[in-house]
């Protein structure tokens, strides 16, 4: 299986050693991200005296465990991949196949289709209880239309 965010167009293995290179930088952010949520519920907790419930707290802290673990894990099968060449090779020809990255294609659009779909659903049930559920939903999906329009076009102008 092909991560969700790993097609790539290089053409030789010391291209794709940059772009693991990159893909390392990047999945640091992974680490900070959590290790950032973890001092925010940190502080809540002691600096502001917000009063979390125990599954508010336990809910934050596994996201943010969460990321620093994946973080970790990935960055270290990364590094580990730079150092085999075979390896390399391998993961830059399953990365580069277009096959592959036709299925990945296909496969988000179905995702952000379920994904909207379950967005509407939730801002048209869980706002008869929740009616901030109906604005928080509405937004997300006008936030989504709108960051499709602007990456598409710069997207095409790249391309």
């Amino acid at each position: 299986m092909l991560g969700m965010f790993c097609g790539t167009s290089v053409t030789s293995n010391e291209e794709y050693r940059k772009y693991v290179k990159k893909r390392i930088k990047v999945l640091s952010l992974l680490i900070v991200l959590g290790v950032l949520t973890m001092g925010v519920v940190f502080m809540a907790e002691t600096i502001w005296n917000m009063e979390l419930e125990s599954y508010t707290l336990g809910l934050y802290s596994g996201f943010a465990s969460g990321l620093i673990a994946a973080g970790i894990v990935l960055i270290l099968k990364n590094r580990k991949l730079l150092k085999e060449e075979e390896k390399l090779r391998q993961a830059r020809i399953a990365a580069s196949d277009e096959r592959n990255q036709q299925i990945s294609t296909q496969a988000s659009k179905i995702a952000i289709a379920i994904l909207l779909i379950a967005m509407y659903l939730i801002m048209l049930i869980g706002g008869f209880w929740y009616p901030i559920l109906t604005k928080m939903m509405a937004f997300l999906v006008a936030l989504y239309v709108f960051a499709y329009c602007v990456a598409y076009k710069v997207v095409s102008k790249k391309v």
